[in-house]
């Protein structure tokens, strides 16, 4: 009877054993895979940010015989001016009414072309900090 009571304890004892052990090995496999997927968001995040700094890069040095900003600087900067000329304030507020009333289409393309020239990112930047 005692022999059958041990080795009935034995066998409990070893199913119990290799349940704790599936556990662990379960436990560690899950422990795997968030790893890979936290690995794998890393490698893609940086991927990106490669990928951004090598078009940064390619932009810069296609724009460096450009005049596309320094136009575009010149153009923003002639409403400015002119409010300090007298009897030309009107102008402007009329030509920034008459830019209002343009077709969406059209205020994005120019949004876009000015955007373009200063850097799409900075761009956004300034969107992303509450610009207008």
């Amino acid at each position: 009877m005692i022999g059958l009571i041990t080795g009935l304890a034995t066998t409990v004892g070893s199913l119990f054993k290799n349940w704790q052990e599936k556990k662990k090995i379960v436990a560690a496999g899950k422990v795997e895979v968030a790893k890979a997927k936290v690995d794998g968001d890393i490698k893609r995040a940086q991927s990106q940010q490669d990928a951004d700094n090598t078009y940064d890069l390619v932009a810069n040095k296609g724009m460096k015989d450009s005049w596309k900003d320094e136009y575009w600087t010149i153009v923003l900067s002639i409403p400015a001016v002119l409010c300090f000329v007298p009897g030309l304030a009107d102008v402007v507020r009329d030509g920034f009414k008459v830019l209002s009333e343009c077709p969406v289409w059209y205020q994005s393309c120019l949004v876009g072309a000015i955007a373009a020239s200063f850097g799409i990112k900075g761009f956004l930047k300034l969107k992303e900090k509450g610009g207008k």
